[in-house]
């Protein structure tokens, strides 16, 4: 049996801010006007795919916004159409007496406006 490349890459913990926990929760409870099972389906999907992010935290891109956020900031896209919502994150590298870490600093609705970007794009004329 070929070997799991998982098994050769570093294990991160995966870690939520307050604002990004803060901003999970309010999705979840939006996804409650279209029943309980749905947002609990939603949450379970949601964490399933963060799991993803202690093995291969670099499968996703840069975030548009990185530059804006200090740099260093990936996103990754969690659901589908109208349900998406961008993950962006940054990644902790591990050292010689502590495991890397996968920091979640926003859990955003791919809709809203991009982190950084002026509600008023009359500035950009």
């Amino acid at each position: 049996m070929p070997p799991d490349p998982a098994e050769d890459q570093p294990s991160y913990e995966v870690r939520l801010t307050e604002p990004a926990e803060m901003e999970v929760e309010a999705a979840y409870l939006r996804r409650m006007q279209f029943g309980r099972r749905s947002a609990e389906r939603w949450y379970a999907g949601l964490a399933r795919a963060l799991e993803t992010l202690a093995v291969f935290p670099r499968g996703f891109p840069l975030a548009p916004e990185s530059d804006a956020l200090g740099g260093n900031v990936r996103q990754m896209v969690y659901g589908k159409g109208s349900s998406a919502y961008r993950i962006l994150y940054r990644i902790i590298e591990p050292d010689s007496e502590e495991q890397g870490i996968v920091r979640i600093l926003h859990a955003r609705h791919a809709a809203q406006q991009r982190l950084g970007q002026s509600s008023d794009n009359a500035d950009d004329m």
